[in-house]
């Protein structure tokens, strides 16, 4: 996908920012200010988005809208509420109005039994699009299940892992948020690193790539622009969804405790907040390729070469060939914990 700069890492799941008037006026939510204001989408509101909303919120999986963070040309994301804690709902557009059309370097190798649907999605009818949008969001709900199940670092998928619960919420997918309400976690290309935490998010992103690798995937658009840095103090709702060496409850203890005997100022006591460590999280996997796809190690070199490139700005030197070489050696390591889910 697209490597846009932008305000969060929500840019990137979202591509080309749409502020248009007769978006803004269709959904009748208005993108939270400051410290992200609540906004709600009014019940009676008409539009595609509201009936989605009404939907997910009649199958119980959202119970408010809490602010809508961004609105692009490929989804508009909201923050949302339900049973589970803080979500991020991120609604895909219509195929045919998103930007991200040409997916086929992704798709190849895949085998599709039913003549009728594979000449459908060649095609582009309309029927051959609601397969490919279904497909879209099928494939990201499986690609999380997969990887969460596996201890990678991702956000965790908030609706299956049956196929028959998450095909219900097309064209939308449900994650926990990660970060928190008022911050969401930022982007790698847009945080704010000191070496000590660059070099941290370096080694933790070549043992992200590396991790996929070892189970058959390329990411197929892994930079910066799609690793978001969460500092331990913004774990918040998301400390479900990224495992970290220590509880929240522990760590404000020590926190407290640094606090009440610190000699420093507030000014002191903030630069040194800022070396606090943070964990990398993978986001964007509806592209996620496996082997059977013939342009795989395409897809893995050009993945090197985006990871390489973007840390740059981070003080990280060096190129491509050097990250492809390290990430193959990391990949015959050892493989995360996988997670265990309680009933």
């Amino acid at each position: 996908m697209s490597q846009r700069g932008g305000q969060d890492w929500l840019d990137t799941e979202l591509n080309d920012l749409d502020t248009g008037p007769e978006r803004k006026e269709k959904h009748k939510v208005k993108k939270p200010l400051g410290r992200r204001k609540l906004a709600t989408l009014k019940k009676g509101a008409e539009g595609e988005a509201d009936e989605i909303i009404k939907r997910l919120t009649d199958l119980g999986h959202i119970t408010e809208i809490v602010a809508e963070l961004k609105s692009g040309k490929e989804a508009t994301a909201y923050v949302a509420r339900g049973p589970r804690g803080s979500i991020l709902v991120k609604l895909y557009r219509e195929l045919e109005a998103r930007s991200f059309k040409n997916d086929a370097i992704y798709r190849e190798g895949q085998t599709i039994l039913d003549e009728r649907a594979r000449k459908a999605m060649q095609s582009r009818s309309l029927k051959g699009l609601a397969m490919l949008q279904m497909g879209w969001v099928t494939a990201e709900y499986a690609h999380l299940w997969k990887l969460w199940n596996a201890g990678l670092s991702v956000p965790e998928p908030l609706v299956g892992p049956s196929p028959f619960d998450y095909e219900k919420t097309t064209p939308a997918v449900l994650m926990r948020l990660i970060g928190t309400e008022d911050a969401p976690a930022p982007r790698l290309s847009d945080a704010v690193l000191t070496p000590k935490q660059a070099r941290s998010a370096w080694e933790q992103s070549l043992n992200g790539m590396a991790h996929l690798l070892r189970l058959g995937y390329v990411h197929g658009d892994y930079s910066t622009y799609n690793l978001l840095w969460q500092l331990d103090s913004q774990q918040g709702d998301s400390q479900q969804s990224v495992e970290t060496d220590s509880g929240p409850q522990a760590e404000q203890d020590q926190n407290d405790m640094q606090h009440m005997n610190s000699p420093y100022s507030a000014s002191q006591s903030s630069e040194i907040q800022n070396e606090e460590e943070g964990t990398v999280v993978i986001i964007d996997f509806p592209q996620l390729t496996t082997r059977q796809n013939p342009n795989f190690a395409q897809l893995l070199r050009r993945d090197a070469d985006s990871l390489s490139m973007s840390f740059r700005r981070h003080g990280i030197q060096t190129d491509g060939e050097a990250t492809l070489k390290e990430v193959q050696k990391r990949a015959l390591g050892p493989a995360p914990t996988p997670r265990l889910l309680l009933p």
